[in-house]
C-alpha cells in the first residue's frame, strides 16, 4: 500500500497526506518551494502542515505563498505553451527558407551534405527561427531533394503539356559507372511568357533491356522517356543529335523511326557538335596546335 494519500479539498486545493499521520503537504506550493514572505516557514510545501482543520485549509488557500505557487505554474504551463507556439506559427515560414537554401544547393551545384551546414551559417546571420526545422537526417534531406525536383519536374511537364509542339535533344553518354545512358532534353516554346526553353527531360539506361546500342534502342528508349513523362509523341516536332550514323541513318536511323510517327519531323545536327567538328578540320590546318 502507498505510504501517501491525494486529496482534493473544497477550495481547490490539491493535497498530500502522510498515510501514517504525520502531516500534510499542498502539492502546488511543494512543487514550487512556496514559503511565507514574513517568517519564511515552509508549512505545506516541504514542512508537512500538521492542523488538520477546513480554516486551516482555506486560510492556505487564500495565503500569498499559495498564491505565488498558483502563479509560478500557470508560467510555468504558458513557457511551455509558447515555444510549441513559437515552433508551430512560423512552421511554414521555416520550410520555405530551408527549402531554397536547399534548392539553391541543387542549383549551384553544391554536394548535399552540405545543406546541414549551411542551415548554421543562416541561424548564425540571424535567422533564427531555422532551429525549428529539425528533419536534418541524411534520408529526410534526400527525400526532400528529391522532392523539390518531383515538382520541379510537374511543373515542366505541366508547361510541355500545353504547348503546342516540342523537340527533343539527346545523346549517349556514359556515368561513373561505364553504363550507356540516354541523355534528353526538351525544348519547346512556354505557353504564357512566349520564350523558348530548354529543360532537362530524363536520362535511362540504354543497356538495361537491350545487348547493343543500336538505333531501335535508342528510338524506343526516346519513346519510352517522353511516354513516362506523359506527353503527347505526336507534338514532336524535331530531333537534335550529334548527326552520327546511328542517329540520322537515313533509312533506319533514329529520326527516321522517329519521322514514321510525325512526318513533318526536323532532323537537326546540334550545333555545339558542328562547332566542335569545324574546330577539328580548322585545327588541322593551324601548324602550331596539330
Amino acid at each position: 500500500m502507498d505510504d501517501n494519500l491525494t486529496y482534493s479539498s473544497s477550495t481547490g486545493v490539491n493535497w498530500l497526506i502522510h498515510d501514517e499521520g504525520q502531516g500534510m503537504f499542498c502539492l502546488l506550493c511543494r512543487k514550487h518551494g512556496t514559503s511565507n514572505y514574513q517568517n519564511k516557514s515552509k508549512k505545506c510545501s516541504l514542512e508537512p502542515a500538521v492542523r488538520f482543520k477546513r480554516k486551516a485549509v482555506e486560510d492556505h488557500a487564500n495565503s500569498q505563498r499559495h498564491a505565488a505557487a498558483v502563479i509560478a505554474e500557470l508560467v510555468n504551463r504558458v513557457s511551455t505553451f509558447e515555444e510549441v507556439r513559437k515552433i508551430q506559427d512560423p512552421e511554414d515560414e521555416v520550410y520555405y527558407k530551408t527549402l531554397l537554401a536547399m534548392y539553391r544547393i541543387a542549383k549551384e551545384e553544391i554536394p548535399n551534405k552540405k545543406f546541414t551546414s549551411l542551415l548554421a551559417v543562416l541561424q548564425q546571420l540571424g535567422l533564427e527561427d531555422i532551429k525549428y526545422f529539425k528533419h536534418r537526417s541524411a534520408g529526410s534531406i534526400r527525400e526532400m531533394f528529391l522532392l523539390i525536383g518531383s515538382v520541379l519536374n510537374s511543373q515542366l511537364l505541366d508547361d510541355i503539356s500545353r504547348a503546342r509542339c516540342f523537340g527533343l535533344l539527346t545523346d549517349e553518354v556514359c556515368d561513373v559507372s561505364n553504363k550507356e545512358q540516354l541523355v534528353t532534353f526538351v525544348k519547346f516554346v512556354h505557353p504564357e511568357t512566349g520564350k523558348v526553353k530548354t529543360a532537362f527531360l530524363a536520362s535511362r539506361s540504354l543497356l538495361e533491356n537491350s545487348s547493343s546500342v543500336d538505333a531501335k534502342t535508342i528510338s524506343d528508349a526516346l519513346v519510352a522517356q517522353v511516354e513516362d513523362a506523359g506527353i503527347d509523341k505526336r507534338k514532336l516536332a524535331s530531333f537534335s543529335s550529334d548527326r552520327a550514323s546511328v542517329m540520322t541513318g537515313k533509312r533506319n536511323g533514329v529520326a527516321s523511326r522517329l519521322r514514321a510517327g510525325s512526318k513533318t519531323l526536323i532532323n537537326v545536327h546540334c550545333i555545339c557538335h558542328r562547332l566542335a567538328l569545324a574546330y577539328g578540320d580548322a585545327n588541322d590546318t593551324i601548324s602550331y596546335i596539330k
